[in-house]
């Protein structure tokens, strides 16, 4: 199943955003309503389910250095998701115009849940 509404333009860029983040067998992905600051899907692949983050009003430095906090808070055994590393080494991708990035899927305890 995909977005009732797909982007274009990231359907478009997911064979190459799967192949760069070392993603295999993409299946079901859909656009989720929340978000403030960013485009975000959860796509479920071979190795599990993630957010896959179209950054939208952040210059991409900006994204670069938060993402680069949240792996080091990750390191230190803080409860956050770490972003994975493209095959360049980066954490953010660019394609089509857009730039990505991707954060292993977290639940929402059900205490946040409404």
């Amino acid at each position: 199943m995909t977005d009732a509404m797909p982007d274009a333009s990231f359907v478009d860029a997911l064979p190459g955003l799967a192949a760069a983040f070392r993603l295999s067998d993409v299946g079901e992905y859909r656009l989720l309503a929340d978000g403030l600051m960013n485009l975000n899907w959860r796509v479920d692949t071979g190795e599990g389910t993630y957010a896959v983050k179209r950054t939208t009003d952040t210059p991409v430095a900006k994204v670069r250095r938060n993402l680069g906090v949240l792996a080091e808070l990750a390191t230190d055994a803080l409860p956050v998701p770490s972003p994975l590393t493209a095959l360049d080494g980066d954490t953010v991708v660019e394609a089509n115009g857009n730039s990505y990035c991707v954060l292993p899927w977290v639940e929402k305890p059900s205490a946040f849940r409404l």
